[in-house]
């Protein structure tokens, strides 16, 4: 692709207005909608994130809101990070035939304070692996890559190899500009410098498959320093001293995927670079804040109680502040002390104060919101009972997962379905990253590794764990697997050790245990269950 201009209409044209739906999420709402522009310049309504705590002229109602686009992103970013778990090599059986490592075959990996590399370890891959990931920091993005993926629609991510290490970056969609022929794309960056003239950078990294190989290339433009013009950079020194780089294009034999790898967000023919999961949903959000924004108002207008007051006790009240100034036409003689309504006159029909205030129960229309919140959650396929809001008269009570699960189903089937996708972009980008490392070190397998993935929806610990010795009991996994689930934050090393323990407890059996043949792990636990019930001898729960 060839660039002669960048700049936000640029990305606008080719991914929409993202902006907007970032907007929505920080809660920037009043930035697009007229209606509270309007209001806000008439000083009837203060926007306390871009105004501060600034005063209103006539009234002091801030802008309301009720961010269900937040949620909308959110609800499956909380199920999907939290599902997904450790990244674990499908190589294991050939560490067992294969000698340790050697010092040379670690140089990916930390090296020591001296400068010299790690020692030799079992397993170079898993460690090649896991060291890929803490590079990335993936465990910490899981979250934060989900929602950016919801919120603008799409998500970039891409290996480098900095600084000797292999990571993993994840960009924003704006930096992605695929080629017409789909071989290729180009990530453009606005680079963070200025020279000495204030001139800025635009840098355009390329990949491209042409002759069955993978070539990548680093471009650098000067932008104009007003407008969106680019001039390319010639001078390869140049380029190479402001990139930091010491090769500006190279080829990748063996390679026919590029390395760039997009992940859309319910991308159609007509839009393959995805839409945002808000898409749609502007003028909803919009409805419901004007909604709340007005009721507020109507209720800080209306819902002080006033006093009236007969004529003739103005007037008497009036008469006593003169009397009270020094001067009489001054701005004293019209200032009314409160004190003096305990000197008061009632009428021929015995009226004198009367306090009368509106019924404030009716200003406002939350049914009207709850419509419009129901309408956005069916369309982003979000559960009702994502939103604490639509429990009309509920309390939380406890629940067992399967419940959950049903409650839940809409937002799980629309987690679980980006969860697949969101494995297989994880796998491909870590295929790639560990191509980078096979070319340093051919004895690293490039393979997609396995990623486990445990439930989205948290169920009590003592249910959690019945289900898995369960599993065991009926010989449908094995025992370091279930020692893996009772303890899932423990190491490996420790539960290698306590398997080792458990076996060789079971060995050293008793007289007992040998005439009753071998036990299950219900008997690990004193023959009872998870939560302390005794058993019968045939597994059953002992009744009273």
């Amino acid at each position: 692709m060839e660039w002669s201009k960048f700049d936000k209409q640029t990305i606008i044209n080719t991914h929409g207005d993202m902006y907007m739906y970032r907007d929505f999420y920080f809660y920037r709402h009043a930035n697009h909608s007229s209606r509270a522009k309007n209001l806000i310049e008439n000083g009837e309504i203060i926007d306390i994130l871009t105004q501060g705590h600034k005063e209103a002229r006539n009234v002091r109602t801030p802008y309301l809101m009720i961010n269900i686009s937040k949620i909308i992103c959110d609800v499956p970013a909380y199920f999907i990070s939290g599902a997904v778990g450790s990244i674990e090599s499908n190589h294991k059986d050939q560490v067992a035939t294969k000698q340790k490592s050697t010092e040379e075959e670690t140089k990916m990996l930390e090296g020591t304070q001296d400068g010299s590399y790690n020692e030799a370890v079992d397993d170079l891959q898993q460690e090649t692996i896991n060291q890929i990931v803490r590079n990335s920091k993936l465990k910490r993005k899981h979250k934060q890559i989900i929602v950016q993926h919801q919120m603008d629609g799409g998500i970039v991510g891409v290996p480098i190899k900095r600084n000797g290490q292999i990571t993993i970056q994840f960009k924003e969609r704006n930096v992605y500009y695929p080629h017409d022929d789909d071989l290729g794309a180009d990530l453009v960056y606005e680079l963070d410098i200025k020279d000495d003239n204030g001139q800025d950078y635009v840098q355009v990294y390329t990949e491209r498959q042409e002759n069955g190989v993978l070539k990548t290339y680093n471009r650098l433009y000067k932008r104009a320093m007003t407008g969106s013009d680019l001039e390319q950079v010639e001078d390869e020194a140049v380029v190479k001293d402001i990139l930091k780089m010491d090769q500006l294009e190279r080829e990748y034999k063996g390679r026919h995927r590029p390395f760039i790898d997009y992940w859309a967000n319910n991308p159609t023919l007509t839009t393959p670079l995805g839409t945002s999961a808000l898409f749609g949903q502007e003028g909803k959000q919009e409805e419901i804040n004007w909604t709340l924004t007005r009721a507020g108002i109507t209720l800080e207008r209306n819902g002080r109680p006033r006093i009236s007051i007969t004529s003739e006790t103005w007037d008497r009240l009036e008469d006593l502040a003169k009397e009270r100034a020094d001067d009489v036409d001054g701005p004293g003689a019209t200032k009314i002390d409160h004190r003096d309504l305990e000197l008061i006159e009632m009428d021929e029909n015995g009226n004198s104060i009367k306090t009368h205030q509106i019924d404030i129960s009716q200003i406002g229309d939350f049914k009207h919101i709850k419509d419009i919140v129901s309408a956005m959650l069916a369309e982003t396929n979000t559960s009702l009972e994502a939103v604490e809001m639509m429990r009309d008269g509920s309390t939380s009570s406890a629940q067992s997962g399967v419940a959950k699960f049903y409650d839940l189903l809409s937002s799980i089937i629309k987690a679980q379905h980006l969860l697949d996708e969101y494995i297989d972009f994880l796998q491909n980008l870590m295929e790639s990253a560990l191509w980078l490392a096979n070319e340093d070190n051919a004895n690293v397998i490039i393979e997609r590794p396995d990623i486990t993935v445990s439930d989205m929806i948290p169920v009590p610990k003592a249910e959690r764990d019945e289900g898995t010795v369960k599993k065991r009991d009926a010989k449908a996994q094995s025992l370091r697997q279930t020692v893996r689930e009772l303890h899932p934050n423990k190491s490996d090393a420790w539960v290698d050790e306590e398997v080792l323990e458990i076996q060789s407890e079971a060995n050293n059996a008793d007289t007992m245990a040998m005439s009753r043949g071998q036990q299950t792990v219900q008997g690990f636990f004193n023959n009872r269950d998870i939560d302390g019930t005794p058993l019968n001898e045939d597994g059953s729960r002992r009744e009273g």
